[in-house]
């Protein structure tokens, strides 16, 4: 195990940022634990399909999607994957 992983394994919701880890890294090691916990990930998925929802055509073209896929993914349930 090295440094980096022992200090990341004794992390907690409480800590802010151990030294010598980024602010960046330090969210992108949030959004991974929040994936692990189902209420986290039902939020995660209700904001992220509102979002696409709420992009303009123009922008959903952009990333390859249609209309028709935007309705369809945004009706989903939070807990509907």
């Amino acid at each position: 195990m090295t440094t980096s992983q022992i200090r990341l394994s004794r992390f907690t919701a409480g800590d802010v940022a151990p030294e010598g880890i980024s602010p960046l890294r330090t969210m992108v090691l949030w959004s991974r634990m929040a994936d692990a916990i189902p209420v986290a990930v039902w939020l995660k998925r209700s904001r992220s399909r509102r979002q696409l929802r709420e992009l303009p055509v123009y922008l959903q073209r952009d990333i390859g999607l249609t209309e028709a896929q935007v309705l369809q993914e945004s009706r989903k349930r939070f807990w509907e994957e």
